[in-house]
């Protein structure tokens, strides 16, 4: 969820983020596509879950051919307003213990990430030594440092 200035911003926003989960999931083996999605909105207003339970009745429907989760504008407590009407949701903030931080379930995939490219590279087992760049420092960057 992110107030994009133009649809078509939006519309490329979505594209590249399926098409990279399209790699992650085939690089994992996984059967299945790189869904994406985005909601064209400020994640602070007021209204939010007003926005948010008529995107879960439209995932519902799907039957399990989309699953969603958190992600950008969309935390735990927001998940939690989307399976008031839809079975298909990861990462439920009534999921963890109160104060968690799944953000560190991402960064461990993003170490594991960085792990499997320096073996299939360099085939070296440690990082040692070797320079990542990891972009941006927010709960996930940060947790990956």
């Amino acid at each position: 969820m992110l107030p994009y200035a133009t649809f078509d911003e939006a519309l490329t926003g979505v594209l590249r983020l399926s098409k990279g989960m399209t790699y992650k999931n085939a690089i994992a083996g996984l059967p299945l596509g790189g869904g994406e999605c985005v909601i064209i909105a400020d994640p602070s207003r007021a209204d939010k879950a007003e926005l948010l339970r008529p995107f879960s009745r439209h995932v519902q429907a799907l039957h399990g051919r989309y699953w969603t989760a958190i992600d950008v504008g969309v935390g735990p407590a927001d998940a939690d307003i989307l399976a008031e009407n839809c079975d298909y949701i990861f990462a439920r903030a009534s999921q963890y213990p109160k104060g968690f931080n799944p953000s560190l379930y991402t960064a461990l995939g993003g170490l594991i990430g960085i792990q499997a490219v320096a073996e299939h590279l360099w085939h070296r087992q440690d990082l040692r030594g070797l320079r990542v760049a990891i972009q941006g420092l927010g709960a996930t960057g940060y947790n990956l440092v």
